[in-house]
């Protein structure tokens, strides 16, 4: 297996679509029109791979200040505009358990270590509290139904 990472803007299309199509098996994504965006934009992507064979993903996000504004709002916690969001974290089922969401976020700490995420997932709140993530504020209810919570790194 090999750890590889790269920009948003550097995928070509058929990039993407094999991306988001990861993403939404793996439970991470919904809206496919906002995620290519944040997708082709993001600061880094760091992957896990054997060969053509994707195993794990995960993505810090472009900074997005109206967006930090609305998850500040939700949670009640203040984000700053400029923080990034680490996200569209996923693993293939038959490697689940294994500890690849742990690796895809230390990973992209080696680029920014002041980040935010939310999840509702609780296995990714584990890998975010092992990590050294705190969680902030208060949860929400997403427009899915599902209970988000914030989780902050602060170095």
């Amino acid at each position: 297996m090999q750890m590889d990472v790269r920009a948003g803007d550097t995928l070509t299309d058929l990039q993407t679509d094999c991306y988001l199509d990861f993403l939404q098996e793996g439970g991470a994504i919904k809206y496919f029109k906002t995620a290519r965006k944040r997708l082709q934009s993001a600061l880094i992507i760091a992957y896990l791979h054997e060969g053509a064979h994707l195993i794990a993903m995960g993505v810090i996000k472009a900074r997005c200040p109206e967006y930090n504004q609305k998850i500040a709002t939700r949670s009640g916690w203040p984000i700053s505009p400029f923080k990034r969001e680490i996200g569209y974290i996923a693993v293939e089922k038959a490697n689940q358990g294994r500890g690849f969401s742990n690796e895809i976020v230390r990973r992209l700490l080696d680029f920014d270590d002041r980040v935010f995420a939310t999840t509702s997932n609780p296995a990714m709140m584990r890998t975010f509290h092992n990590l050294g993530f705190q969680r902030e504020g208060h949860e929400w209810e997403s427009k899915e139904g599902a209970t988000l919570s914030l989780w902050m790194k602060w170095k």
